[in-house]
């Protein structure tokens, strides 16, 4: 099974569909398979929701991954803010806070040479998204928006 990811993207390369990205969702626990994921990424993507798991659960994930993946290197880490509470245009108080537990553990790995990076585009609790996609309807142009903008940030941290 470790072998799997290695030889499904070379099949990828050899079919000639020419994808510059592939992603896989995983579960945050380590599998073999999520383990061959992880030993042959560039990035790992971590939505953080703004609640007590925020830290605890980043902080968790990246211990993990330390142990896990050693001797491999260790991927680029983008994390961002999901399901965050507005209120007038910015965070709540409490998904600002949070969101700053969130910054600090970054601060801390980035310390430790680890490349994280907290990324400034955020995606909002939304009703209307979760009741209308089901329904076969339409994600509204605002949301598109942000999922540029978080796509446009994460190229950039990836370097393309």
């Amino acid at each position: 099974m470790q072998g799997f990811v290695p030889a499904l993207l070379r099949k990828f390369t050899r079919v000639g569909a020419g994808f510059r990205y592939v992603f896989f969702d995983c579960p945050p626990s380590f599998t073999v398979l999520s383990y061959s994921i992880l030993t042959n990424c560039d990035l790992i993507l971590v939505p953080v929701n703004p609640d007590v798991f925020a830290d605890r659960g980043l902080r968790i994930l990246l211990e993990g991954l330390e142990l896990q993946l050693q001797p491999h290197p260790f991927p680029k880490v983008a994390v961002f803010m999901n399901r965050a509470r507005l209120y007038r245009g910015g965070f709540t108080r409490e998904t600002r806070h949070y969101w700053e537990l969130v910054g600090g553990i970054c601060r801390k790995w980035l310390e430790k040479g680890i490349p994280i990076r907290p990324l400034q585009t955020f995606l909002p609790e939304r009703a209307d998204i979760r009741k209308s996609i089901p329904r076969g309807g339409r994600v509204p142009e605002d949301l598109r928006q942000m999922l540029r903008g978080l796509w446009k940030e994460i190229r950039e941290f990836l370097g393309g």
